[in-house]
């Protein structure tokens, strides 16, 4: 399957704060319940825990993402990083803060920030939940390169792959939507509305997982692109994703080479 950079519903300006807050929430939700990053979380706990970066700058991150299980997964590991969460359109920080069940330890930066230019004070290890697909290869190639220019560590897990076999699992996402709503705390009114009363929600979700997998990246095209933009850096990637769900994500991790500083520790 050739890949198509075709347009997602999610990314429009014009959405409604209420339905993005609810789409993003939506989704994070479903993460939680469902795990599709599964044994790649635990490779990332692994190496976050064995390099013991002071701070994670998540980017792209949205309503937050696999946080609630990868913080668990640090914790267990010794290890309790300040998490900074960073978006285009911010979450509202109190909100957000509490459903991941993070405390003090996570911090919503309150401006919107592009992963392409990440600000000179959002030091430390960089990391992209479900988000590089976003970009076209330009903007892939300018995330890796600002990681570069600022000696931070990245890495980028995607749960989508451009293969015909991910399609039916993503196809489910609107009924899933539908069935576990209502029992996903909390339940907020505008959630409800945007899902039941205007089904705008699994609309959404179900059309953007399908143009996701058609914008994904194979591990092949992500190493070319980051070697391009960095090639005096590491890049290593592979396949991981849920250990039961027929979703088997890329991910790639990028640091400097032996003997070059990386900030954020």
């Amino acid at each position: 399957m050739r890949r198509l950079h075709l347009f997602e519903l999610g990314d429009a300006d014009w959405l409604p704060p209420s339905l993005r807050g609810s789409v993003g929430e939506t989704l994070s939700l479903l993460t939680d319940c469902f795990h599709p990053y599964g044994e790649a979380l635990e490779l990332v706990a692994d190496r976050l825990a064995e390099d013991r970066p002071g701070r994670i700058v998540d980017l792209c991150a949205g309503a937050g993402g696999p946080w609630r299980r990868l913080g668990g997964l640090l914790a267990d590991r010794g290890h309790t990083p300040e998490v900074v969460l960073t978006d285009l359109h911010p979450e509202v920080p109190a909100r957000l803060r509490g459903r991941l069940g993070l405390g003090d330890r996570v911090r919503i930066w309150p401006e919107p920030v592009d992963a392409r230019r990440v600000p000179d004070e959002l030091v430390g290890h960089r990391i992209m939940f479900n988000a590089l697909h976003h970009f076209d290869a330009d903007g892939v190639r300018e995330i890796f390169a600002d990681a570069a220019r600022a000696g931070s560590r990245i890495v980028c897990l995607e749960v989508t792959e451009r293969r015909w076999r991910c399609l039916p699992a993503i196809a489910l996402i609107p009924l899933a939507t539908l069935l576990v709503t209502p029992w996903l705390p909390p339940r907020r009114g505008f959630r409800l509305l945007w899902t039941y009363g205007i089904p705008a929600v699994p609309l959404i979700t179900g059309f953007d997982g399908l143009v996701s997998c058609a914008r994904s990246y194979r591990i092949e095209e992500l190493l070319r692109l980051a070697r391009e933009a960095v090639p005096a850096w590491n890049w290593t990637a592979g396949r991981a994703g849920s250990t039961w769900l027929p979703l088997r994500g890329t991910w790639i991790l990028g640091h400097p080479t032996l003997g070059t500083p990386a900030r954020g520790r």
